[in-house]
């Protein structure tokens, strides 16, 4: 066995990977180590970080202290003895070992130069490290989606496939190819955002339809003569440019991309963070002085459903009116907690002191609004009665000579609704948390 363990043609990794956490301060000598065959100390190979690596390292074994050691690469190492490092180029090392194969340190403790645990793990491999070789040029958390680290394991891919978790300026810019069915435009999106923690939105493009809409524009028969002659197109049926179509939520860039009528009729699903907000931009002129003749762009009409189908809308627009909408995707725990008072097929558009009440409650920022509150039914029912009733008047009295009720302003004092604790609200009578009574004054 011992002759076997020195051999190169047995039990040798020949790639090792390994990732260490953003936390350790070493994330970027992540990636691939290849084996460098002409370089042995204490019988063992040493391994040098593969050449797109954001920083060189080696590993090498140190028969002395029993332990796989990773140091900085500054130079030729096949002249540097893993146990001569100097601990300012000392980077990590393993617990103590004394296999002839690196992978078996993978299953050791791993510990800083200080000693300090870290917090890293090894790529599992069937090949002793040659099937990680044709990915080494993928790299966890660089804004870039790699489909086979985009897993729970590699924490999708440290982010990089979803919107919400990628931290790039490049983030999105591979998988904007296919955008509303198109193969041919391309733009920002995550088509391969898998993270569990968030969740869908579809977008559905109702229609895409010219600028040059003749109950808008209005044109007199010797300038579309005109406009023929100067371009040699119709005015009426000249192809528009598209129109930039921009989702932001929470502050992130979830989905760019223009917008042409061969995507009309087509849904395109994001994913976004439960209860984010969201602004919907989209381009609707050409030029700003507004001339009669400026080029055309499409206008989009659009609607923005509650998760990955389009039964549950949201909320509407049409870039021909204005350029701009926002909102706020409603936290789906809500729907399961007040299922009994809220349908979600109208929690967006029905305009009810229910559903202003649960709008107030998801933007309440005290922890009594949260769905796990065990009151929230009892806040959300006194929520509802406030605002079926807002803020009663201070006073009411009826005008001489007339029919006409004079209504004054109401006062501040009349607002019995607050982020506090419900028992802490004027004119609540609680009992071991649960409110007993309400009292109105009018």
């Amino acid at each position: 066995v011992t002759v076997w363990q020195e051999s190169d043609k047995f039990w040798i990794t020949q790639t090792v990977r390994v990732q260490f956490d953003e936390s350790t301060g070493l994330e970027r000598y992540s990636g691939c180590f290849n084996i460098d065959p002409t370089v042995t100390h204490n019988k063992r190979k040493i391994y040098n970080s593969f050449h797109e690596n954001a920083e060189k390292g080696v590993f090498g074994y140190c028969k002395e202290k029993r332990q796989w050691i990773l140091f900085k690469n500054e130079g030729d190492t096949s002249l540097i003895h893993p146990c001569n490092v100097a601990r300012d180029n000392q980077l990590a090392h393993s617990d103590t070992t004394d296999y002839f194969d690196i992978y078996s340190a993978a299953d050791t403790s791993w510990f800083s130069a200080s000693g300090t645990p870290l917090d890293m793990y090894f790529f599992e491999s069937e090949d002793n490290g040659v099937d990680l070789q044709k990915t080494c040029g993928s790299f966890l958390n660089n804004g870039k989606c790699d489909l086979f680290l985009n897993t729970l394991g590699h924490r999708y891919d440290g982010g990089d496939c979803c919107a919400s978790t990628c931290n790039h300026a490049n983030c999105g810019r591979g998988d904007g190819i296919g955008i509303f069915g198109s193969n041919e435009i391309q733009g920002i999106s995550f088509h391969y955002c898998v993270d569990p923690s968030l969740v869908p939105m579809t977008i559905f493009l109702n229609k895409v339809s010219s600028s040059r809409d003749p109950d808008v524009v209005d044109v007199t028969t010797v300038q579309l003569e005109d406009f023929y002659f100067a371009h040699g197109v119709d005015f009426w049926t000249e192809t528009p440019v598209g129109a930039f179509f921009n989702v932001d939520c929470d502050g992130a860039n979830i989905l760019s991309v223009y917008i042409d009528d061969s995507m009309e009729k087509r849904p395109e699903t994001i994913f976004v963070e439960d209860g984010a907000h969201c602004e919907v931009s989209v381009s609707n002129i050409t030029d700003t002085n507004n001339d009669w003749d400026n080029t055309p762009i499409w206008w989009v009409n659009y609607t923005i459903f509650h998760g990955n189908d389009t039964v549950n809308e949201i909320i509407s627009g049409f870039s021909g009116h204005q350029d701009m909408i926002s909102f706020q995707r409603i936290p789906d725990c809500y729907f399961k907690t007040l299922i009994d008072y809220i349908n979600i097929s109208t929690a967006y558009t029905a305009q009810t002191h229910f559903t202003d009440a649960l709008f107030w409650l998801i933007n309440d920022d005290s922890d009594y609004s949260r769905c796990n509150d065990p009151f929230l039914i009892e806040r959300f029912a006194l929520s509802s009665i406030y605002f079926a009733a807002p803020a009663l008047p201070a006073s009411v009295a009826l005008l001489s000579d007339t029919t006409e009720l004079e209504i004054s302003e109401h006062s501040e004092e009349n607002v019995w609704i607050s982020t506090d604790h419900q028992c802490r609200w004027e004119n609540i009578v609680c009992n071991n948390g649960s409110v007993e009574s309400l009292t109105v004054r009018y």
